[in-house]
């Protein structure tokens, strides 16, 4: 079960935080290049965001799992920081999912406009960091989950000799 749980973690991270930095870092670009313009290029995305929320959320609760699994084999510093990330990042995934259908009300779809232009960018702003912070709070989450993972099959290993 450890193997299909880490596997699971591994994977579901890659897609959702692989998936976020592909987009931010060329697909955004790309269709705006192609459309003309980052609004343009928004109503395109903002179709993609809702995939990506998504998949943040089932990541979450894996990732959530994890914590949980390898709660006896990780130290009280392990413990302290993936509880800290993993808190950070589920809050700044509601943060998101509170703020998108915002967003879209403000949106004429059909007209591919935007209402409230000024209320608009300063909410796209906050969802733009709050997005950012997820990702960079999403570093530490690994980096820990990693090291625990090494500690308990180092551990396991002497167990057996």
């Amino acid at each position: 079960m450890t193997i299909w749980r880490r596997f699971l973690v591994v994977a579901l991270f890659a897609f959702w935080m692989g998936g976020f930095t592909f987009y931010t870092g060329v697909a955004i670009p790309v269709a705006s290049d192609v459309l003309g313009s980052h609004r343009a290029a928004g109503f395109i995305t903002r179709q993609v965001t809702q995939w990506l929320n998504l998949a943040g959320g089932v990541t979450l609760v894996v990732l959530a799992w994890n914590v949980a699994a390898d709660w006896r084999v990780a130290t009280r510093m392990d413990r302290r920081v993936l509880v800290w990330t993993l808190g950070f990042l589920i809050a700044c995934e509601v943060a998101l999912l509170v703020l998108h259908p915002v967003l879209d009300a403000r949106l004429d779809v059909a007209a591919r406009r935007v209402v409230d232009g000024e209320g608009f960018d300063a909410l796209h702003r906050a969802y733009l960091w709050i997005s950012t912070a997820q990702w960079i709070a999403g570093l530490p989450y690994l980096w820990w989950t990693l090291a625990v993972w090494r500690r308990a099959d180092r551990a396991a290993a002497e167990a057996v000799c």
